[in-house]
């Protein structure tokens, strides 16, 4: 599933990144044509502990160590998949909101940032300054072409 994840293939998995660098390049990408931007950061265990009951939904983390694609280790990559068990039906995939839902203060914390997509070009500029760009994240011939495309036409726009 982290293999379909990440060539944009449905999946009950969430993607997402130990740095917050690789995030905004995410958010900022393809931003063109938008007014605002979002930045999610999850927190499992800000306290260091988890706990749930059997009947409810859960969230589970994983990574880093996981078999699949390159591009996991080049966006420095973690998994979520919610689930859920019933008596009758066993184990079933489950919206991550569900858990969001519940409010709890003490795990599973969701935050959402929001910017204004206007700072496109000059996020994606300050990260390309560190390496991190299509080019370095997704390791293909196409974003290689993204990359140089941004450098030279992009970048050089007023």
């Amino acid at each position: 599933m982290s293999y379909l994840r990440h060539h944009r293939f449905p999946s009950p998995l969430l993607d997402w990144t130990v740095t917050p660098y690789v995030a905004a390049y995410f958010a900022f990408a393809d931003a063109c044509d938008l007014e605002t931007v979002a930045i999610y950061a999850y927190l499992e265990r800000p306290e260091n502990t988890k706990a749930w009951s059997s009947d409810e939904t859960q969230i589970h983390v994983f990574g880093p160590y996981v078999h699949t694609h390159r591009r996991h280790f080049l966006q420095q990559s973690r998994y979520t998949l919610c689930v859920k068990f019933d008596a009758q039906q066993g184990w079933s995939f489950a919206p991550h909101e569900s858990v969001f839902a519940r409010g709890s203060e003490r795990q599973d914390l969701l935050y959402k940032f929001i910017i204004p997509a206007r700072e496109r070009m000059k996020v994606l500029k300050i990260l390309d300054t560190y390496n991190l760009n299509a080019f370095s994240l997704l390791d293909s011939e196409e974003a290689l072409l993204k990359t140089m495309a941004l450098r030279h036409i992009g970048f050089a726009r007023p």
